[in-house]
């Protein structure tokens, strides 16, 4: 009788440490998807800044050039995720128009600078920001020649791809 007391006694210790390593390894691999999800978005934010106040695409700060953006329109993906990290993504949009942009010639009514786009999970965030447009000449207007701009209201979203483990 005192045998058996003792292997029910090993039992149930046993199968406390089992589940209890089982709990332990779930917690540990919940927190390890916590911290790949905050880096995930850390990294989104990162970029989102970087773009934002880059020389690269902005004429000031928080006011993006058309002529940039255009400018970079034909290059490889390859080439931004040099400066900004691979698996990025970002597109400007002018709110209230949605004619796209060809990188092959400079066009004043163009409304969508989309780079490095692709399928997949993304982690992403939006940030309203201006885009200023070289619109004309000033001709003699007041003595002053020149070209002349406007500034729009656009929306900056920028992002990380991801794969599912």
């Amino acid at each position: 009788m005192g045998m058996m007391e003792y292997i029910m006694l090993t039992f149930f210790i046993m199968v406390i440490v089992v589940v209890l390593i089982f709990f332990l390894g779930g917690w540990q691999v919940t927190q390890i998807e916590l911290q790949k999800s905050r880096a995930r978005s850390d990294k989104a934010l990162a970029l989102l800044k970087e773009v934002s106040s880059s020389s690269l695409f902005v004429k000031s700060d928080g006011v993006f050039d058309d002529t940039k953006l255009t400018a970079w329109l034909g290059r490889s993906c390859s080439e931004l995720e040099e400066i900004f990290g691979k698996d990025i993504f970002f597109e400007i949009d002018v709110i209230g128009c949605n004619e796209s942009c060809a990188p092959e010639e400079y066009n004043t009514s163009c409304c969508n600078w989309s780079y490095c786009i692709r399928e997949g999970r993304t982690t992403a965030y939006d940030l309203p920001v201006n885009v200023y447009r070289k619109l004309g000449h000033l001709g003699e207007l007041e003595n002053r020649k020149g070209l002349f701009g406007t500034v729009d209201l656009a929306s900056l979203k920028a992002g990380v791809y991801y794969e599912i483990d």
